[in-house]
């Protein structure tokens, strides 16, 4: 997700050469992403019962990294592997 711009600028004349030519300007912008990554999470059972396995599925709006079991808090039972999907983007516990 870019939400940003970066720009960089040289105003003409910035150097020269050994014939005494002065450089022209130039410039140049790039998009930088400043935005959060969205997370949704979806519960693949809709009613669950006690002792009842439930996969629930997180999925980012963007590939992300350093995403682990140890972020995900769990009561009321508990937490199974966290499985990556391969994409960066969704994982299943």
């Amino acid at each position: 997700v870019q939400a940003g711009q970066i720009a960089v600028e040289v105003a003409a004349g910035a150097a020269a050469d050994a014939a005494g030519n002065r450089s022209t300007a130039a410039s140049a912008t790039q998009s930088i992403d400043t935005a959060a990554p969205t997370l949704s999470i979806t519960d693949g059972t809709g009613a669950a019962t006690t002792n009842a396995a439930t996969t629930f599925t997180f999925r980012f709006g963007e590939a992300v990294s350093g995403f682990e079991a140890s972020d995900v808090r769990v009561s009321g039972g508990s937490a199974g592997p966290l499985v990556a999907a391969g994409d960066g983007r969704t994982w299943t516990m």
